[in-house]
């Protein structure tokens, strides 16, 4: 990946870990949460911008890897038209596919969100 990097969920454990493998790798990282982790805010090749998927367009940038909430991200995604990356990866979920039959109402909802949410940020990538 070459230029800026956005990393959705960068407060959680994969969006730490993101973060420094990224910083590492003399990447240029946006790094955006609702709140800032304060070990990771320490890092100088990170630029750490408060965040939330479910209320803010996301910003213009080059890459976008994503370890928060996928609903939120497909959200965030359309209605960032200007939010035009390369590369895209975000993490989804198993339960996908494995909840889609579950006896559980609950569990078959999430699937359902799930999938439909990947289908939404493939849709809007291939798009843009």
């Amino acid at each position: 990946m070459t230029g800026r990097v956005l990393v959705l969920g960068a407060s959680g454990a994969t969006g730490a870990a993101l973060l420094d493998r990224l910083a590492d790798a003399d990447h240029a990282v946006l790094a955006w949460s609702r709140r800032v982790a304060p070990a990771a805010a320490r890092r100088s090749k990170i630029e750490w911008q408060i965040g939330d998927v479910f209320k803010d367009p996301l910003p213009a940038v080059d890459a976008i890897l994503s370890a928060g909430p996928l609903d939120g991200f497909a959200d965030a995604l359309s209605r960032s038209p200007g939010c035009r990356p390369r590369t895209v990866v975000a993490l989804s979920s198993s339960s996908a596919a494995f909840k889609r039959d579950s006896p559980d109402l609950a569990e078959r909802a999430l699937a359902a969100t799930l999938a439909s949410s990947e289908a939404a940020v493939a849709e809007i990538c291939r798009d843009r």
